[in-house]
């Protein structure tokens, strides 16, 4: 009830922010302020009592009480509550400190209840003569940080009056109703719309940064994992003359070294603090005990070249300026920057707390600690600047559910370093010299977790592979449906190829491209490029025919090798086209020498050529040379247990590395490889059959292949390595049992593969390991300086197994391919992945620092789509991005606007958007056609003027009762709902706009010829992915 004759007050902004947390989580206690000041040195307990009386009569904030008034909460000042300060007596007890920190904890545990309360509690424990403590809990309801020192001065100033015989002088604070007015009258002020004003200017284009993956989800503050750290009276000198030396406050420095931390922790260079402040301007408002406060985004630039006085004068300018705006609630900022899911802008708050605690009682010696965890969304450091002659006392929050136990210690220990620099650092010195690592963690980083030397034999591939084929040439090389292979035949079918390419003018670093379809025949000739001593490039037939003929120009391939029925109509560009099923070319061939080749490649030599996604537009060459395939091949031995008598299934399309991979994985350790034509790679029955029959035992897939399989489909397989894009803990926790399960890490330009995990087991969450032998792994910062344990940043990898390069691109080389700091004249890949070390010295994949897209283990440059959409007449401007099917699966969805916004189409299935697929998918491969396209008007756009990506709608799709179906239409609609397993699908709707991509389309290609008996190419469904269309496409009746 309220009290006779009182009218409820609205709560205040902050009070409200508080209410609704408390409310999610009633018996969560984290909203509780409590500190206990020791006083020490002949205190007077009965005279210590009659202080805090004093202080607190007349604190309206200790007498409110809240109520709800249709369904909102309200509050009044119950004039008639009593304020009681308690006098506890633990002297007698055998330990009376550790009876006191008893009383304390026991105390802080009560249930909170909002509105029959206590809100607050206030005692004095007795320890010994002249010894206590006072005990201070109060909820965040009714006060902030800053009335805890207004109430302990007026206890000072009263104590210390009496004790010297005279009386203190009466002040009491203005009454609470004060503060709640105060508001009042600023929502209705010009002030607000100025204060939004200026935070909408200073963080334009936030909204950018605050996109998918740049924060977490709101999820409510817990109680968080606490580490402390006392600095001591020199070290709290040091850094007040520091900070008197640099010109500026000591809180000042501390927001300046916390910004320098996330600078080097996170690279970036547009910094956002979360600063707690009063959230009140007027003198007489902040003289009054009450909860007014707010959180401050401090947005600052930097760069790591910045000079430290610079950082420090620059931080000061920004904190000015925002205080004078600081009443505008954070939450409204939120709102304002289109961020609805709750979270702030930044990750780290840094709370200095300056307000002035007395030192003395009297002629006693006080001092203060804090008792409780105040609520973290993720991380916090509270500085405890209480007194000039006081040490400095830091306390690290972390949320316990977005980080391990031991990352507040780590946070402590990186900002104390931050710290210390800030002490000693000239003012001219810039921050990227700033080191977070102590020696001990740096060499540990550096040297230890990077122990991979192995000693081998300089081989190449053709080498390793005679070495197996002298050890066993009976052995089963290759084994298919229709052929099997020893390794005698392999060698000798091989040679006889060499011979011929080697007749035709073939030499070491030639590049020969291969267009083949899969089968026993590409895989020879694979090997035959090699041992005539040049590179293989593997083009995948199935490419269209202007991407095929760039790559054959870009690459300058000498030959071009395939049988008559894919090089028909293929542009050699140059290349020798030689058609391997020719009569002629055939028995040429069977005449050669069966001996091996006198000129086998030299380690250094270019061994293949891979061509992945770029950036500028147009797909890119990866050239390999044979130096890093001995590490690679021992690790497979050592951590796959593969060997004579294994059998490994080539899975991988032969345009990616990682056939490459399944290719050395076989032939180098005396395993058989188990080729197979594309349609029996289907996951399910398909697949399971091939397994099956040929007893697989080592298979190589990316984690959407997985997910579309039983672990009984794949029960021969003793090791299942995941690779190409992340491995989620549900799907590593189904296939882990009764097999050997590995997650394996590597861009194309380190030989296929960098690191592998250990073997998983249920329960493990999959990283991607350790590096693999005679291969280094660094995870630095901007700086090209390592940053520690737990901390994300780029993953760069050094080692034999690099790549020379980008064919043809000496910019784009320089530009990811950059000189080792740590080693000895040798170069350092730049990924561009984001990882982090684990304690245990592995390392977990985060995501990209830039657009890339990995889209079903395939990597993916969105400008290169980007660019061939735009290359259509009809299309002004271009987007891709990747969003979650109904199915889960990430798939490419594309954006555009049109030169002729008329053309806009306002229903699925409008033929503009099929015409921009098809026109894709006439010039990219399957893999990077995106699932549909769709057309706007005009792009959103964020503040800045840039487009607003987070804007972009979902793509619409029709549903199976727009129009009714033809018959034929009707057969594939059930064909279309069965292969995408969902229960319905309409004649209009679009097969990648419900979750299909390039396998199921094989899958859906395989259904169709199965049921009506009519033979679809995959590039017709890319072309027409609706069942209307491949009803019209396959002429079925209507």
């Amino acid at each position: 009830m309220t009290a006779p004759g009182t009218v409820p007050w609205k709560l205040t902004s902050a009070q409200s922010g508080v209410w609704y947390a408390q409310q999610m989580a009633p018996d969560d206690r984290v909203h509780n302020v409590a500190e206990c000041l020791e006083i020490d040195g002949g205190a007077d307990a009965d005279l210590f009592v009659r202080a805090l009386r004093y202080a607190m009569t007349g604190v309206d904030a200790y007498r409110l009480r809240f109520v709800t008034v249709d369904g909102e909460p309200r509050q009044y000042v119950d004039a008639a509550a009593e304020v009681p300060v308690r006098l506890v007596d633990v002297s007698a007890e055998p330990d009376p400190r550790a009876a006191a920190e008893r009383w304390m904890r026991a105390e802080l545990s009560r249930p909170v209840d909002l509105v029959d309360g206590p809100l607050f509690a206030c005692a004095v424990l007795v320890l010994g003569e002249g010894r206590l403590l006072w005990y201070h809990r109060v909820h965040h309801l009714l006060m902030d940080g800053h009335a805890g020192a207004l109430i302990t001065g007026r206890a000072a100033h009263a104590y210390s009056a009496w004790l010297e015989g005279r009386e203190p002088r009466r002040h009491d604070p203005e009454p609470f109703a004060a503060l709640v007015e105060a508001e009042d009258v600023y929502r209705a002020s010009a002030d607000v719309e100025r204060d939004r004003a200026f935070w909408l200017d200073a963080l334009q284009g936030m909204e950018e940064q605050a996109g998918p993956g740049a924060h977490h989800t709101a999820t409510g503050p817990g109680t968080p994992v606490r580490d402390t750290a006392d600095l001591g009276l020199d070290e709290t000198a040091r850094l007040r003359a520091a900070a008197g030396r640099l010109r500026t406050s000591f809180a000042g420095l501390v927001v300046a070294a916390a910004a320098v931390h996330q600078h080097r922790v996170t690279g970036a260079r547009d910094v956002v603090l979360g600063i707690p402040v009063l959230g009140r301007t007027g003198r007489r408002e902040q003289q009054i005990p009450g909860m007014t406060s707010n959180v401050m985004p401090l947005r600052l630039e930097i760069t790591p070249g910045m000079s430290l006085a610079e950082l420090v004068r620059r931080t000061g300018r920004a904190i000015g300026h925002g205080l004078r705006h600081q009443r505008y609630r954070y939450e409204s900022m939120l709102h304002d920057l289109r961020i609805v899911d709750g979270a702030a802008p930044w990750s780290l708050v840094v709370n200095v707390l300056g307000y002035g605690y007395p030192t003395r009682f009297g002629d006693c010696d006080a001092t203060v600690r804090n008792l409780t965890h105040g609520p973290t969304e993720d991380q916090q450091i509270n500085v405890y600047d209480r007194s000039p002659q006081a040490p400095i006392q830091i306390d690290v929050d972390v949320s316990r559910d977005r980080h391990e136990p031991s990352a507040a210690g780590d946070l402590l220990r990186r900002f104390r370093r931050i710290l210390d620099w800030t002490a000693t650092a000239a003012p001219e010195e810039p921050v990227g010299r700033a080191r977070l690592l102590g020696e001990d963690e740096r060499f540990r980083l550096l040297t230890e977790h990077n122990d991979t030397a192995l000693r081998l034999p300089p081989l190449t591939v053709p080498e390793l592979i005679d070495a197996r084929t002298d050890l066993a040439p009976d052995a089963s090389a290759v084994a298919s449906d229709g052929e099997l292979l020893s390794y005698a035949e392999l060698d000798a079918r091989a040679n006889r190829l060499a011979h011929y390419l080697t007749g035709l003018g073939v030499r070491q670093e030639s590049v020969v491209a291969v267009v083949m379809d899969r089968g026993v025949d590409l895989v020879v000739t694979l090997l035959a490029v090699l041992k005539a001593g040049a590179a293989y490039l593997p083009i995948d037939p199935r490419q269209p025919l202007e991407r095929i003929a760039y790559i054959l120009a870009d690459s300058r391939a000498v030959a071009l090798l395939g049988v008559d029925a894919v090089l028909d109509g293929l542009p050699a560009r140059g290349a020798l086209p030689v058609v391997l099923d020719d009569p002629h070319v055939r028995a040429t061939i069977d005449a050669q020498s069966a001996a091996r080749p006198s000129k086998p490649p030299r380690p250094a030599g270019l061994a293949y050529v891979i061509y992945t996604s770029g950036s500028t537009g147009r797909p890119k060459g990866v050239a390999l040379t044979h130096a890093g395939t001995a590490g690679l091949v021992a690790t497979q031995a050592a951590r796959l247990g593969v060997g004579a008598g294994s059998r490994v299934l080539q899975f991988a399309s032969i345009g990616f590395d990682a056939a490459t991979w399944e290719l050395l994985m076989a032939w180098c350790t005396g395993a058989a490889l188990v080729v197979a034509p594309a349609d029996e790679l289907l996951p399910g029955q398909g697949l399971a059959g091939l397994v099956a029959r040929h007893a697989v035992t080592h298979a190589t897939l990316p984690p959407t292949v997985l997910a579309a399989l039983d672990p009984d489909d794949l029960a021969s397989v003793r090791t299942l390595v995941s690779a190409g894009e992340t491995l989620g803990p549900d799907l590593a926790d189904r296939w882990a049992p009764g097999r050997r399960l590995i997650n394996a890490y590597g861009p194309t330009e380190t030989t296929v593969c960098a690191t592998t995990s250990e073997p998983l087991l249920p329960g493990d969450t999959p990283g991607i390991g350790t590096p693999i032998a005679n291969t280094r792994v660094h995870v630095l910062d901007d700086c090209l300086e390592p940053v520690p344990a737990g901390v994300t940043g780029e993953l760069y990898i050094a080692g034999p197994s690099l790549a020379r390069g980008y064919a043809g691109r000496p910019s784009l080389t320089a530009l990811r391919f950059v000189a080792d700091p740590y080693g000895t004249g040798e170069r350092l890949y730049r990924t561009g992945d984001r990882v982090r070390w684990t304690p245990d010295a592995g390392l977990v994949f985060v995501g990209r620092a830039d657009d890339q897209l990995k889209i079903r283990g395939v990597r993916i440059e969105p400008a290169e789509i980007e660019a061939a959409l735009t290359a259509h007449p009809d299309v002004s401007q271009a987007v891709v991005v990747a969003r979650a099917s109904e199915s889960g699966d990430r798939q490419l969805i594309a954006y555009a606007t049109l030169t002729e916004p008329d053309d806009v189409p306002t229903a699925p299935g409008h033929d503009v958007t099929g015409r921009l697929r098809a026109f894709l998918a006439d010039r990219l491969p399957e893999h990077m056609v995106p699932a549909t396209v769709v057309v706007l008007t005009v792009f959103p756009l964020t503040r800045s003027g840039k487009i607003d990506r987070r804007a972009l709608p979902a793509p619409g799709r029709s549903t199976a009762a727009d129009r009714s179906a033809t018959a034929g239409e009707e057969i594939l609609c059930r064909i279309f709902a069965d292969v995408l397993g969902v229960d319905a699908v309409g004649a209009d709707d679009g097969f990648f706009e419900l979750g299909g991509h390039s396998l199921l389309a094989t899958r859906l290609t395989s259904r169709i010829r199965s049921v009506l008996g009519v033979q679809l190419e995959m590039r017709d469904v890319f072309r027409t992915p609706t069942p209307a269309g491949l009803a019209v496409h396959m002429s079925l009746p209507d």
